[in-house]
């Protein structure tokens, strides 16, 4: 039995478009839409039609409704007219159909083809002024004025070039503080050219003849004054920034022919830093973008490293992401505006930022810089007169070109990896992307390969090589870094282990031979990769049923001349402490076995333990926290050197000042996240990855 059709009260409109109706007739909303004529209730007979003819009714409620709407609009249009004849708005007009007006008058002008992208760059500078920002769609921006008109015209913010009384007491200005660290001018001269010789081909964050060309009118305009009108605090701390990289990594011998004596140029690198910093910070660089504050962050980098000041300067290299972005230096195609050297200094600190950025995604998981988002070329392979030469001739620029080549492969890894969902495919990834490393490795420029040296290169190529050589097999560890833990445990990923364990030994050699040269600069990188080096070899002794004499010597080796590096690198102090834990369980496991081969068997024998118990491992080198630090007296002089690792520490008694007696520079004695971390499986695979990521955090390349 079928049920009486229910009498509708809401009108037919206000039913067919699902809104509320007043149920009176007309409706309200009739009303307001201007059909009143059309309101009216579904009868019980048209309710009975509209169920057997569902379609007819349709076409008739369709036609009526397109009549009405095509009478609005019609009306709109007059509205329309009325008002552009009038000027003004007719009073008598109600909001609704003033609304519909506007809305008709945008829709007219958005389907014009021709205006949309002249309405759509509008709106962007216009978006972009309103944040104080100024975008020019024409041409790239090196020059830091075209940033600075609003600053100019609404006087807002503070001048580098202005007198800043940032005291840092009650009664001594910043520049007065500045300029009591600078040293003579014919030192400062000796710095910049050492600088410019044997350590610009590391980083290649400025152009050379620039950055001399600046020194020399700071003296002969400027009388060697910071406090002189045009002088620039961006300026100061790149300067700073170029000093301090060299007397923090110089040769000793170096430093002394300077008039610098070791524990005034460990205390001179620490104030440098600060210096940098504080300049910066009092320029306000990240609102008052300049180039020279690119140029200055980029090249602290190995400073900051060795300094302990990694999290820091990551985040500073951050920032001149960002600055370099608002400059364009990421758009410095064939096709940008400006003279050479503008093109090659912007050029040159863009590639340094892609590198350092792309290099640190294995510790990070994610990059800044999308490479789909950067137009700008490679700097050219020139010398300081801007004469291009072929690529086998090495030139200031031949590392960082090809080392960001390399850098290159990992923000392509890591998408890899982020799309792939099971280990398979990720491994799959990684074989791919190690492939292409390899590639790359074994073609690079004759000069950076062992082949015989040429009296006519620089002085700096037998460095460059040793360098290219630890950094690809570094950049071979960290495409595996994902698989590292499961190669000491799982079979099905043998290969990693074998090939991180063959990288690990070539960056070893190529630390301990860079060690032998007195010449040689001390970089970051080396400690870095030689500390990551020998925490795979470690494991690998702790994950083997015996224990290669060449890997303990080569660790061993690898471990005193860190030790000996410990008073100039963070690097270095943090490393050895891990390392020597490291060994300690070694050494353990070892008289374990020979207590065992030597005990009698019993009828019960003792479960043998599957590989390194990473667990007590963890519970050991936390507990050694709880004792004092590896630095000596003079740096924590709450704490006292370890009885186990006194002999190391007898090295630097002697000296009173390391780092900075200012600021002392700790290492951290709170371990406990390796005791309660959570391990991946019984092996501790986990606890590797820690370990490994703990010798180089904060560190990309």
């Amino acid at each position: 039995m079928s049920a009486a059709p229910r009498r509708r009260l809401a009108c037919r409109l206000c039913t067919r478009r699902k809104v509320k109706c007043d149920k009176q007739i007309p409706c309200n909303n009739c009303m307001k839409r201007g059909t009143p004529a059309v309101c009216e209730r579904d009868e019980p007979d048209d309710l009975n039609a509209q169920s057997t003819l569902p379609t007819a009714q349709h076409q008739i409620e369709d036609t009526s409704a397109v009549n009405v709407l095509r009478n609005r609009v019609a009306e709109l249009e007059a509205a329309l007219q009325q008002q552009n004849e009038e000027g003004v708005a007719s009073k008598s007009q109600t909001p609704t159909t003033g609304q519909a007006a506007r809305n008709a008058v945008v829709q007219v002008q958005s389907s014009s083809p021709s205006q949309g992208s002249e309405i759509e760059d509008a709106v962007t500078v216009l978006e972009f002024l309103a944040w104080g920002r100024m975008k020019d769609p024409e041409r790239a921006m090196l020059s830091p004025e075209a940033l600075r008109v609003s600053e100019h015209e609404e006087g807002v913010g503070i001048r580098p070039s202005e007198e800043l009384d940032h005291a840092l007491d009650l009664d001594i200005s910043l520049h007065a503080w500045l300029q009591i660290l600078l040293p003579s001018k014919r030192q400062i001269h000796n710095l910049v050219e050492y600088h410019n010789n044997c350590m610009l081909w590391f980083h290649g964050s400025y152009f050379a003849p620039t950055l001399s060309q600046e020194l020399d009118s700071f003296y002969a305009d400027h009388r060697g004054k910071f406090d002189s009108n045009g002088v620039t605090l961006q300026w100061i701390a790149l300067l700073f920034s170029v000093m301090a990289g060299t007397i923090t990594s110089a040769p000793a011998h170096e430093a002394r022919k300077w008039g610098f004596d070791e524990s005034e140029a460990r205390l001179l690198s620490q104030k440098w830093y600060k210096a940098v910093i504080v300049s910066l910070n009092s320029a306000i660089f990240m609102a008052d973008h300049s180039l020279h504050a690119v140029q200055a962050i980029t090249t602290l980098t190995n400073t900051a490293h060795m300094l302990g000041h990694s999290n820091a300067q990551s985040v500073m290299l951050a920032s001149a992401v960002r600055i370099a972005q608002s400059l364009g230096l990421h758009r410095l195609d064939e096709d940008a505006r400006g003279t050479d050297i503008e093109l090659e200094s912007g050029r040159r600190a863009w590639q340094e930022l892609c590198t350092q950025d792309w290099f640190s995604t294995s510790f990070s998981e994610s990059y800044s810089i999308n490479p789909l988002h950067s137009t700008s070329v490679a700097p050219k392979n020139c010398d300081d007169d801007m004469n291009v030469l072929t690529e086998s001739e090495p030139t200031i620029t031949s590392f960082c070109r090809f080392l960001a080549k390399i850098a290159a492969i990992m923000p392509a890894l890591q998408d890899a990896m982020a799309l792939s969902n099971t280990l398979y495919t990720k491994h799959e990834a990684v074989l791919v992307h190690d492939k292409k490393m390899r590639s790359l490795a074994t073609g690079r420029p004759s000069f950076l390969a062992n082949t015989a040296f040429d009296e006519s290169w620089p002085c700096y190529i037998p460095w460059a090589r040793r360098a290219i050589a630890m950094s690809s097999a570094h950049k071979i560890i960290m495409i595996h870094r994902k698989f590292l833990g499961l190669g000491f445990t799982n079979p099905v990923f043998a290969f990693t282990r074998r090939t991180c364990l063959a990288a690990s030994k070539t960056i070893l050699k190529e630390y301990l031979a860079s060690s032998r040269d007195e010449s040689s600069p001390m970089l970051w990188t080396h400690q870095a990769f030689s500390v990551a080096a020998c925490i795979i070899i470690c494991f690998d002794m702790l994950h083997s049923s015996s224990t290669s004499q060449d890997e303990s010597q080569l660790v061993d080796e690898t471990i005193g001349h860190l030790q000996s590096c410990r008073q100039k690198s963070m690097i270095a102090a943090r490393g050895v402490k891990v390392l020597h834990a490291l060994q300690k369980q070694i050494n353990n496991r070892l008289e374990s076995r020979k207590r065992s081969s030597n005990a009698a068997r019993g009828d019960n024998p003792r479960k043998r333990r599957r590989g390194f118990d990473a667990v007590e491992f963890a519970r050991s080198f936390s507990d050694a926290q709880n004792r004092p630090t590896l630095l000596p007296e003079s740096i924590t002089d709450h704490q006292t050197p370890p009885e186990d690792l006194e002999p190391v520490s007898q090295r630097i008694d002697g000296n009173p000042q390391a780092f900075d007696v200012e600021e002392p520079l700790n290492i951290p004695a709170d371990l406990n996240w390796l005791w309660s971390m959570p391990l991946d499986d019984e092996d501790g695979t986990q606890t590797f990855d820690s370990l490994l990521s703990f010798a180089n955090q904060g560190l990309g390349l």
